[in-house]
């Protein structure tokens, strides 16, 4: 719930976006200790330019599955092992 009203918060001040992003760290870091953690992500947001970077045409549509694939991979390989010893 917290994450949908800092999407809400994020949205109504989005003229200002200083005024945003602080509002929004400062709820989700009283929220939880964990939430501390999303300060670099804020940081990030703060430097956006507004500007889109370069969008490989067709870099999403093989690292997916491709992702999935190594994922599975790991899973049988490496995981499936040590836990059928445990």
């Amino acid at each position: 719930a917290t994450g949908v009203l800092v999407i809400a918060l994020m949205y109504l001040l989005r003229e200002n976006r200083i005024a945003a992003l602080a509002v929004s760290y400062i709820l989700l870091a009283s929220s939880g200790r964990i939430e501390l953690c999303a300060l670099p992500g804020f940081l990030a947001l703060l430097l956006y330019n507004g500007k889109r970077g370069r969008q490989p045409k067709y870099f999403f549509y093989w690292f997916y599955p491709v992702h999935l694939l190594a994922l599975w991979i790991l899973g049988n390989w490496i995981l499936f092992p040590i836990m059928g010893k445990i």
